[in-house]
């Protein structure tokens, strides 16, 4: 979807739906068991 002007893109990202918890929480989960040091990424 071609946005027009700043304006146009900016009210579709107002616009956008809540995030999820649970895959927020898989995402915490995840990051325990990368090789790399957390927060490094």
């Amino acid at each position: 979807m071609p946005f027009k002007s700043l304006d146009e893109l900016r009210a579709a990202c107002l616009d956008l739906p809540a995030g999820s918890d649970a895959a927020a929480n898989a995402v915490a989960r995840r990051q325990d068991t990368l090789t790399k040091p957390q927060g490094s990424l």
